[in-house]
């Protein structure tokens, strides 16, 4: 777990990855998290899309009703999410940041079943050129935890140098 005292002031609301250094592994989140107002306090999972050296390409906020646990059951939205064009147009190297706010969310932040997805999650997308380079789970509280720290034992992320073609795949 990785805690942060907040940083920004109550008019902020700028994202802070936008236009800043490149993003290559857990100590960049480490860096940027105290300056973001919407890290662990969105109702939403967010992507940002990466490109090979780590620099912000774009994002896209995913529906409140999603989540890495809801996707490891069925990956279609975030399949969907590739298809209509972010792979292309963004690249395949994705961070999902997940906040789970207390007040929605009973029990623990993080579970052994966010490992599970997440590794389940990574295996399947990059079966269709999809590089996850991590999902971060932050809360309301100033925690948070990255579960390709957790899962592979290092901070560094391993990117893709180029946009992979892919194969449609169906999901059952």
């Amino acid at each position: 777990m990785h805690t942060y005292e907040p940083l920004w002031t109550d008019d902020q609301r700028t994202w802070k990855y936008v236009g800043g250094e490149p993003v290559r592994g857990v100590e960049d989140i480490a860096r940027a998290a105290p300056h973001d107002p919407g890290f662990g306090r969105t109702t939403y999972p967010e992507t940002l899309h990466l490109d090979a050296e780590g620099r912000f390409r774009c994002y896209m906020n995913m529906s409140s009703f999603e989540g890495l646990r809801r996707w490891e059951a069925d990956l279609r939205s975030l399949d969907d999410a590739w298809d209509l064009g972010a792979g292309r147009r963004c690249g395949a190297n994705w961070l999902i940041i997940e906040s789970r706010q207390r007040w929605m969310h009973d029990g623990p932040s993080i579970d052994e079943r966010d490992a599970r997805a997440f590794l389940t999650v990574k295996k399947a997308m990059a079966e269709v050129g999809m590089n996850i380079l991590d999902v971060i789970i932050a809360n309301d509280q100033n925690q948070w935890w990255s579960l390709h720290e957790l899962t592979m034992g290092t901070t560094e992320w391993s990117f893709v140098p180029r946009l992979i073609r892919r194969q449609r795949h169906t999901f059952a």
